[in-house]
């Protein structure tokens, strides 16, 4: 009995670190994705008047996209000072001052990490 409870131990606590990986996939970007999601959505919302991208997590079983009302997009260069990362520049995005998961994201139903080559798993290319 003990055998079983340890393996069902090892099973739940594998699941649940690979959903963990899970949650966090494109926010950490090169400069030419950040350069590229910029100038896209500075365009999108230049062409619409209210412009709305969609956030979905599939992974988070979400039901429906909720929207996001895009007021501002900014790029963030962060570099490392300290321990193993010092020198490494991390680059991200922020929507409306928060920094966001391309991987969930979508403009006109197609995923925002898939058009700017941002790899990821478990995220559909095209909301249904």
């Amino acid at each position: 009995m003990l055998k079983f409870f340890t393996a069902l131990a090892l099973i739940i606590s594998t699941h649940f670190t690979y959903a963990l990986d899970q949650e966090v996939q494109c926010v950490s970007l090169s400069e030419k994705q950040v350069e590229k999601v910029v100038k896209l959505l500075d365009e999108y919302q230049s062409k619409n008047q209210i412009p709305v991208i969609d956030s979905f997590c599939e992974f988070c079983t979400d039901k429906y996209p909720k929207p996001i009302f895009v007021d501002s997009v900014e790029s963030q260069s962060i570099t490392s000072t300290r321990g193993p990362a010092a020198g490494i520049t991390e680059h991200r995005i922020t929507i409306n001052g928060e920094i966001v998961d391309l991987a969930y994201l979508y403009i006109n139903g197609k995923n925002l990490a898939h058009t700017v080559g941002c790899d990821t798993y478990g995220v559909s290319e095209f909301l249904d």
